[in-house]
């Protein structure tokens, strides 16, 4: 009986730390992608060059720069 409660009781270990796991990988791939797209926009704002779009462009790598800070902690708990 107390084989068998040992028994769950590491087989429920093993899902829950599997789906932590699973759930900052997936937490890391959305950072990345989060991440590309804020450049892309800010490359397209720098691109059109004019004051407006400058300054979104800045506002844009101000986003990218907390995204960044929050993939590096996202990293650091693995």
């Amino acid at each position: 009986m107390i084989a068998a409660l040992t028994g769950l009781f590491d087989a429920l270990s093993a899902f829950w730390s599997l789906k932590k796991e699973k759930l900052v990988y997936d937490m890391l791939d959305e950072s990345e992608s989060k991440q590309s797209n804020l450049i892309k926009e800010i490359e397209f704002n720098r691109s059109k060059k004019t004051e407006e779009a400058t300054q979104k462009a800045d506002f844009i790598f101000l986003q990218l720069q907390k995204e960044k800070i929050k993939y590096e902690k996202i990293l650091s708990r693995l």
